[in-house]
Protein backbone atom coordinates (compact mmCIF):
# COMPACT_ATOMS: atom_id res chain seq x y z
CA UNK A 1 0.00 0.00 0.00
CA UNK A 2 0.92 3.47 -0.09
CA UNK A 3 1.73 5.61 2.85
CA UNK A 4 3.45 9.11 3.55
CA UNK A 5 6.25 9.10 6.13
CA UNK A 6 7.41 11.95 7.76
CA UNK A 7 11.53 11.53 7.02
CA UNK A 8 12.94 14.67 8.21
CA UNK A 9 11.72 17.75 9.20
CA UNK A 10 9.70 19.71 6.78
CA UNK A 11 9.70 16.47 4.69
CA UNK A 12 7.02 13.58 3.61
CA UNK A 13 7.68 10.98 1.18
CA UNK A 14 4.85 9.02 -0.23
CA UNK A 15 6.36 5.44 -0.44
CA UNK A 16 5.31 1.63 -0.67
CA UNK A 17 4.76 -0.10 2.53
CA UNK A 18 3.13 -3.47 3.19
CA UNK A 19 -0.10 -3.80 3.75
CA UNK A 20 -0.47 -3.82 7.70
CA UNK A 21 -0.91 -6.83 9.62
CA UNK A 22 -4.82 -7.56 11.62
CA UNK A 23 -4.68 -8.51 14.71
CA UNK A 24 -7.33 -11.44 15.69
CA UNK A 25 -9.64 -9.08 17.88
CA UNK A 26 -9.10 -5.94 15.43
CA UNK A 27 -10.00 -4.57 12.42
CA UNK A 28 -7.72 -2.77 9.27
CA UNK A 29 -9.41 0.21 7.76
CA UNK A 30 -9.27 1.54 4.61
CA UNK A 31 -8.80 5.05 4.89
CA UNK A 32 -11.26 7.81 3.35
CA UNK A 33 -10.22 10.43 5.00
CA UNK A 34 -8.00 11.65 7.42
CA UNK A 35 -7.75 15.43 8.57
CA UNK A 36 -4.73 17.27 9.72
CA UNK A 37 -4.09 17.96 13.10
CA UNK A 38 -2.01 21.09 14.96
CA UNK A 39 0.28 18.16 16.71
CA UNK A 40 0.47 16.96 13.66
CA UNK A 41 1.94 20.29 12.18
CA UNK A 42 4.04 20.28 15.13
CA UNK A 43 6.20 16.90 14.48
CA UNK A 44 5.94 17.78 10.83
CA UNK A 45 8.17 20.87 11.64
CA UNK A 46 10.09 19.25 14.32
CA UNK A 47 10.62 15.81 12.72
CA UNK A 48 9.74 12.65 15.22
CA UNK A 49 10.61 9.30 16.55
CA UNK A 50 9.84 6.19 13.75
CA UNK A 51 6.71 4.45 14.37
CA UNK A 52 6.28 2.05 12.25
CA UNK A 53 8.04 -1.70 12.08
CA UNK A 54 11.94 -1.38 10.68
CA UNK A 55 11.02 -4.09 7.78
CA UNK A 56 8.70 -1.33 6.50
CA UNK A 57 11.69 1.14 5.98
CA UNK A 58 14.02 -1.36 4.56
CA UNK A 59 11.40 -2.02 2.02
CA UNK A 60 10.89 1.49 0.90
CA UNK A 61 14.77 1.95 1.52
CA UNK A 62 14.25 4.57 4.09
CA UNK A 63 16.32 4.65 7.66
CA UNK A 64 14.15 6.35 9.50
CA UNK A 65 9.77 7.43 9.44
CA UNK A 66 6.97 8.56 11.22
CA UNK A 67 3.18 7.61 10.01
CA UNK A 68 0.85 10.07 11.73
CA UNK A 69 -2.66 10.78 10.94
CA UNK A 70 -5.08 9.98 13.32
CA UNK A 71 -8.43 11.81 12.73
CA UNK A 72 -9.54 9.74 10.40
CA UNK A 73 -12.58 7.41 8.74
CA UNK A 74 -12.72 5.05 6.70
CA UNK A 75 -14.46 1.53 5.62
CA UNK A 76 -13.98 -1.68 7.11
CA UNK A 77 -11.46 -3.64 5.09
CA UNK A 78 -11.08 -6.89 7.32
CA UNK A 79 -11.51 -8.24 10.59
CA UNK A 80 -9.97 -10.46 12.34
CA UNK A 81 -10.87 -14.50 13.82
CA UNK A 82 -11.98 -12.78 17.15
CA UNK A 83 -13.63 -9.78 16.17
CA UNK A 84 -17.45 -10.20 16.01
CA UNK A 85 -18.82 -6.66 16.69
CA UNK A 86 -18.20 -5.24 12.95
CA UNK A 87 -18.16 -6.72 9.46
CA UNK A 88 -16.21 -5.54 6.32
CA UNK A 89 -17.68 -2.58 4.65
CA UNK A 90 -19.15 -1.25 7.61
CA UNK A 91 -17.90 3.09 7.49
CA UNK A 92 -16.67 3.73 10.74
CA UNK A 93 -14.66 6.63 12.46
CA UNK A 94 -11.92 5.76 15.43
CA UNK A 95 -10.85 6.99 18.40
CA UNK A 96 -7.09 7.15 17.92
CA UNK A 97 -6.53 7.03 21.86
CA UNK A 98 -5.72 3.76 23.26
CA UNK A 99 -5.72 3.99 27.12
CA UNK A 100 -4.51 1.13 29.37
CA UNK A 101 -7.18 0.37 30.90
CA UNK A 102 -5.43 -0.52 34.46
CA UNK A 103 -3.59 2.66 35.98
CA UNK A 104 -4.72 4.80 38.50
CA UNK A 105 -5.93 7.86 35.56
CA UNK A 106 -7.83 5.03 33.65
CA UNK A 107 -9.67 3.86 37.14
CA UNK A 108 -10.42 7.03 38.23
CA UNK A 109 -12.27 7.58 34.65
CA UNK A 110 -9.48 10.29 33.12
CA UNK A 111 -8.31 7.68 30.20
CA UNK A 112 -7.14 10.57 28.38
CA UNK A 113 -4.12 11.36 30.72
CA UNK A 114 -3.63 7.13 30.94
CA UNK A 115 0.10 6.93 32.36
CA UNK A 116 0.48 4.16 29.71
CA UNK A 117 -1.17 6.26 26.52
CA UNK A 118 -0.33 4.95 23.43
CA UNK A 119 -2.11 6.58 20.01
CA UNK A 120 -2.69 5.76 16.61
CA UNK A 121 -0.73 8.16 14.39
CA UNK A 122 1.85 8.38 17.16
CA UNK A 123 3.34 4.97 18.87
CA UNK A 124 2.24 3.24 16.44
CA UNK A 125 1.23 3.39 12.65
CA UNK A 126 -1.27 6.09 11.91
CA UNK A 127 -3.65 6.79 8.94
CA UNK A 128 -2.02 8.72 6.36
CA UNK A 129 -1.97 5.92 4.46
CA UNK A 130 -4.40 3.90 2.36
CA UNK A 131 -4.59 1.28 5.17
CA UNK A 132 -4.59 1.73 8.79
CA UNK A 133 -4.62 -1.52 11.28
CA UNK A 134 -6.87 -0.72 14.03
CA UNK A 135 -5.73 -2.94 17.12
CA UNK A 136 -8.12 -5.24 19.52
CA UNK A 137 -7.38 -2.42 22.67
CA UNK A 138 -8.83 -0.07 20.67
CA UNK A 139 -12.42 -2.40 19.99
CA UNK A 140 -11.92 -3.06 23.78
CA UNK A 141 -12.08 0.29 24.72
CA UNK A 142 -15.04 0.96 22.60
CA UNK A 143 -13.09 3.39 20.13
CA UNK A 144 -14.82 2.27 16.80
CA UNK A 145 -17.80 3.98 15.91
CA UNK A 146 -20.18 3.00 12.98
CA UNK A 147 -20.66 6.27 10.92
CA UNK A 148 -24.63 7.41 9.88
CA UNK A 149 -25.11 7.60 6.25
CA UNK A 150 -26.17 11.28 6.72
CA UNK A 151 -22.16 11.80 7.67
CA UNK A 152 -19.39 12.34 4.86
CA UNK A 153 -15.94 10.95 5.45
CA UNK A 154 -14.72 14.48 6.31
CA UNK A 155 -17.06 14.56 8.58
CA UNK A 156 -16.08 11.71 10.10
CA UNK A 157 -12.23 12.73 10.35
CA UNK A 158 -13.56 15.86 12.57
CA UNK A 159 -15.20 13.56 15.31
CA UNK A 160 -11.43 13.73 16.91
CA UNK A 161 -10.62 16.65 16.90
CA UNK A 162 -14.34 18.05 18.22
CA UNK A 163 -13.92 15.44 21.22
CA UNK A 164 -10.80 16.96 22.06
CA UNK A 165 -12.72 20.13 22.29
CA UNK A 166 -15.34 18.81 24.29
CA UNK A 167 -12.55 17.94 26.65
CA UNK A 168 -11.31 21.54 27.22
CA UNK A 169 -14.39 22.59 27.25
CA UNK A 170 -15.75 20.77 30.83
CA UNK A 171 -12.75 22.38 31.64
CA UNK A 172 -13.91 25.69 31.03
CA UNK A 173 -17.22 25.15 32.62
CA UNK A 174 -19.15 27.71 30.91
CA UNK A 175 -22.73 28.90 32.34
CA UNK A 176 -25.13 31.03 30.54
CA UNK A 177 -24.44 34.82 30.09
CA UNK A 178 -20.70 34.54 31.08
CA UNK A 179 -17.80 36.13 28.49
CA UNK A 180 -15.27 33.60 26.56
CA UNK A 181 -12.22 34.80 25.04
CA UNK A 182 -10.63 32.11 22.56
CA UNK A 183 -7.26 33.12 21.13
CA UNK A 184 -6.33 30.90 17.78
CA UNK A 185 -9.31 31.03 14.91
CA UNK A 186 -8.12 27.56 13.67
CA UNK A 187 -10.30 24.87 13.20
CA UNK A 188 -9.86 23.98 17.22
CA UNK A 189 -10.49 27.71 18.58
CA UNK A 190 -13.61 28.03 16.16
CA UNK A 191 -14.97 24.99 17.39
CA UNK A 192 -13.98 26.24 21.18
CA UNK A 193 -15.94 29.11 20.50
CA UNK A 194 -19.39 27.71 18.87
CA UNK A 195 -19.58 25.31 21.84
CA UNK A 196 -19.64 28.56 23.83
CA UNK A 197 -21.93 29.68 21.95
CA UNK A 198 -24.26 26.47 22.77
CA UNK A 199 -23.38 26.72 26.44
CA UNK A 200 -24.79 30.42 26.01
CA UNK A 201 -21.47 32.11 26.59
CA UNK A 202 -22.54 36.09 25.67
CA UNK A 203 -20.16 37.37 24.00
CA UNK A 204 -17.50 34.92 22.24
CA UNK A 205 -14.39 36.61 21.30
CA UNK A 206 -12.03 35.07 18.88
CA UNK A 207 -8.80 36.60 18.35
CA UNK A 208 -6.19 35.34 15.37
CA UNK A 209 -2.56 36.57 14.55
CA UNK A 210 -3.29 35.69 11.00
CA UNK A 211 -5.98 37.59 9.00
CA UNK A 212 -6.26 35.26 6.52
CA UNK A 213 -7.37 32.31 8.70
CA UNK A 214 -9.42 35.41 10.59
CA UNK A 215 -11.19 35.83 7.77
CA UNK A 216 -11.92 32.21 7.13
CA UNK A 217 -13.16 31.95 10.73
CA UNK A 218 -15.29 35.02 10.26
CA UNK A 219 -17.36 33.21 7.62
CA UNK A 220 -18.39 30.19 10.13
CA UNK A 221 -19.83 33.31 12.17
CA UNK A 222 -18.90 31.08 15.33
CA UNK A 223 -17.57 34.25 17.88
CA UNK A 224 -19.65 37.45 18.40
CA UNK A 225 -16.70 39.28 17.88
CA UNK A 226 -12.83 39.02 16.26
CA UNK A 227 -9.76 40.85 17.34
CA UNK A 228 -6.90 40.83 14.12
CA UNK A 229 -4.09 40.71 16.99
CA UNK A 230 -1.90 41.80 14.15
CA UNK A 231 -3.58 44.99 13.92
CA UNK A 232 -5.22 45.61 17.31
CA UNK A 233 -3.67 45.47 20.93
CA UNK A 234 -5.16 41.84 22.29
CA UNK A 235 -6.02 43.15 25.95
CA UNK A 236 -7.15 46.59 25.10
CA UNK A 237 -9.74 45.06 22.41
CA UNK A 238 -10.58 42.59 25.02
CA UNK A 239 -10.79 44.72 27.90
CA UNK A 240 -13.44 47.37 25.59
CA UNK A 241 -15.79 44.90 24.96
CA UNK A 242 -16.33 43.62 28.78
CA UNK A 243 -16.78 46.82 30.53
CA UNK A 244 -13.28 46.84 31.69
CA UNK A 245 -13.46 43.58 33.39
CA UNK A 246 -12.04 40.97 31.19
CA UNK A 247 -13.45 37.40 30.11
CA UNK A 248 -14.52 34.82 32.60
CA UNK A 249 -13.13 32.44 30.49
CA UNK A 250 -9.83 32.72 28.43
CA UNK A 251 -9.17 29.69 26.17
CA UNK A 252 -5.71 29.43 24.56
CA UNK A 253 -6.35 27.65 21.33
CA UNK A 254 -3.15 27.93 19.83
CA UNK A 255 0.52 26.39 20.44
CA UNK A 256 2.29 30.11 21.89
CA UNK A 257 4.16 30.84 25.07
CA UNK A 258 2.92 34.38 24.65
CA UNK A 259 -0.52 33.66 24.51
CA UNK A 260 -0.39 31.67 27.59
CA UNK A 261 1.25 34.02 29.65
CA UNK A 262 -1.00 36.93 28.46
CA UNK A 263 -3.84 35.01 29.34
CA UNK A 264 -3.73 36.35 32.91
CA UNK A 265 -4.47 39.54 31.47
CA UNK A 266 -7.18 38.86 29.43
CA UNK A 267 -9.20 36.73 32.41
CA UNK A 268 -11.24 38.54 35.22
CA UNK A 269 -11.59 38.08 39.02
CA UNK A 270 -12.51 34.97 39.70
CA UNK A 271 -11.81 33.44 35.88
CA UNK A 272 -10.88 30.49 34.18
CA UNK A 273 -7.79 29.46 31.76
CA UNK A 274 -7.88 26.38 29.65
CA UNK A 275 -4.48 25.89 28.17
CA UNK A 276 -5.56 23.69 25.38
CA UNK A 277 -2.52 23.87 22.43
CA UNK A 278 0.91 22.19 23.43
CA UNK A 279 3.61 24.14 23.07
CA UNK A 280 6.96 22.80 20.94
CA UNK A 281 9.40 21.69 23.30
CA UNK A 282 12.11 24.11 23.02
CA UNK A 283 9.83 27.16 23.93
CA UNK A 284 7.92 25.59 26.76
CA UNK A 285 8.39 27.61 29.99
CA UNK A 286 6.40 29.95 30.79
CA UNK A 287 6.08 33.07 33.38
CA UNK A 288 3.18 33.80 35.27
CA UNK A 289 2.55 36.07 38.21
CA UNK A 290 1.64 33.78 41.55
CA UNK A 291 -0.13 37.16 42.75
CA UNK A 292 -2.30 37.48 40.10
CA UNK A 293 -3.45 33.49 40.53
CA UNK A 294 -3.71 34.09 44.37
CA UNK A 295 -5.74 37.02 44.71
CA UNK A 296 -7.51 37.55 41.67
CA UNK A 297 -8.55 33.60 42.59
CA UNK A 298 -7.96 32.53 38.95
CA UNK A 299 -8.17 28.98 38.05
CA UNK A 300 -5.51 27.79 35.31
CA UNK A 301 -6.87 23.96 33.61
CA UNK A 302 -4.46 21.65 31.24
CA UNK A 303 -6.70 20.04 28.41
CA UNK A 304 -5.11 16.90 26.74
CA UNK A 305 -6.49 14.29 24.61
CA UNK A 306 -10.00 12.49 24.88
CA UNK A 307 -12.07 10.17 27.00
CA UNK A 308 -13.96 7.49 25.08
CA UNK A 309 -17.53 9.43 26.21
CA UNK A 310 -16.07 12.44 24.16
CA UNK A 311 -15.68 10.85 21.60
CA UNK A 312 -19.25 9.74 21.39
CA UNK A 313 -20.73 12.80 22.12
CA UNK A 314 -18.89 14.26 19.48
CA UNK A 315 -20.42 12.00 16.91
CA UNK A 316 -23.85 13.35 17.87
CA UNK A 317 -23.16 16.52 18.15
CA UNK A 318 -21.57 16.11 14.26
CA UNK A 319 -24.30 13.92 13.73
CA UNK A 320 -27.48 16.20 14.74
CA UNK A 321 -25.73 19.63 12.68
CA UNK A 322 -25.64 21.02 15.61
CA UNK A 323 -21.63 21.70 14.92
CA UNK A 324 -21.63 22.03 10.89
CA UNK A 325 -18.33 19.87 11.03
CA UNK A 326 -18.34 20.05 7.00
CA UNK A 327 -18.05 23.92 6.67
CA UNK A 328 -14.66 23.34 9.04
CA UNK A 329 -13.02 21.47 5.93
CA UNK A 330 -11.14 24.02 3.14
CA UNK A 331 -8.54 21.99 1.66
CA UNK A 332 -8.42 18.20 0.50
CA UNK A 333 -5.38 16.63 -1.48
CA UNK A 334 -5.00 13.04 -2.42
CA UNK A 335 -1.96 11.55 -0.32
CA UNK A 336 0.49 12.36 -3.35
CA UNK A 337 -0.03 15.89 -2.43
CA UNK A 338 0.10 15.38 1.16
CA UNK A 339 3.31 17.56 1.21
CA UNK A 340 1.40 21.03 -0.52
CA UNK A 341 -1.20 19.91 2.27
CA UNK A 342 0.91 20.81 5.36
CA UNK A 343 2.28 23.57 3.21
CA UNK A 344 -1.57 24.62 3.67
CA UNK A 345 -1.52 24.23 7.31
CA UNK A 346 1.67 25.96 8.01
CA UNK A 347 0.74 28.94 5.88
CA UNK A 348 -2.20 29.40 7.62
CA UNK A 349 -4.56 29.72 4.74
CA UNK A 350 -7.00 26.98 5.31
CA UNK A 351 -8.66 25.87 8.34
CA UNK A 352 -9.31 21.99 8.37
CA UNK A 353 -7.47 19.95 5.59
CA UNK A 354 -8.26 16.79 4.98
CA UNK A 355 -5.84 14.01 3.02
CA UNK A 356 -8.17 11.58 1.04
CA UNK A 357 -5.39 8.19 0.63
CA UNK A 358 -8.08 5.86 -0.81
Amino acid sequence: MKAALLTAPNKMEVVRVPFPECEPGGIVVRVQACAICGSDVRTYLQGGETNVPREWLAGAGLESGRLMGHEFSGVIESVGERCTEFARGERVAVSPSLPCGRCHSCLAGRENICEDFRGLGQHLPGAYAEFVAVPEAALRAGNVHRLPDSLSPDEGALIDPLASVLNGQEKADIRPGESVLVIGAGPIGCMHAALARLSGAVPVILAQRSAPRLELARRLECADAYIDTGREDLCSAVLGLTGGRGCDVVIVACPSRQAQEQSLALVGRGGRIVMFGGLPRSDALITVNGNDIHYREITIHGAFAIRPSHFATSLKLIASGRVPARKYVTNAFPLDGIGEAFSAEVLKRSLKVVIHPS
